[in-house]
């Protein structure tokens, strides 16, 4: 019975030790690592992020930038951001007496980067975010709960597109 478990205590050892090695060089590379984000950190910083309307937008808008950065200045930056917005809320569950007592809020976007000289299209793309909220008794409650989804979803496609258009730019270098 010794022998059995020093056995697998070695066999163990020695597929951790392999492990180790060959996940070691799978070809990772983060995307923000210290050699590559600077020069990440330098483009997305050239970017002028077009104001996107309503409340919603301006989540959208503080997310890009907390992601991403961006220029505040259109006229001195080297690319342009566009965000078109489109919002819904769905009910998605039913009591018997058909009160709605979940809905959800589905946020989609259409996003496209291009330079600012030329106007030529860099990368464009759509995003979809759904938030989910619960309907109760209480208006208070379901009027927060319907403002956090809203809150969430928007937040949620900001550092989507802030992830779509960092990866842009890594594989562009």
């Amino acid at each position: 019975m010794l022998y059995n478990s020093q056995i697998n205590k070695i066999f163990l050892f020695l597929y951790c030790l392999f492990a180790l090695f060959y996940f070691s060089s799978c070809g990772f590379n983060p995307l923000y690592a210290s050699n590559q984000f600077s020069d990440i950190r330098t483009s997305s910083s050239k970017i002028y992020i077009e104001p996107i309307k309503g409340k919603i937008g301006q989540h959208i808008t503080n997310s890009l930038k907390e992601r991403i950065g961006g220029s505040s200045d259109s006229k001195s930056s080297a690319y342009i951001l566009k965000v078109v917005i489109f919002s819904e809320k769905l009910p998605v569950a039913f009591k018997l007496d058909r009160t709605i007592t979940r809905f959800n809020f589905v946020l989609d976007a259409n996003y496209t980067l291009y330079e600012r000289k030329t106007s030529k299209t860099l990368t464009k793309g759509s995003i979809r975010s759904i938030a989910a909220y619960s309907i109760v008794l209480s208006e208070f409650a379901n009027i927060t709960a319907a403002k956090d989804a809203e809150r969430r979803a928007a937040t949620d496609m900001g550092q989507e597109i802030g992830n779509r258009i960092s990866l842009f730019f890594k594989l562009s270098n």
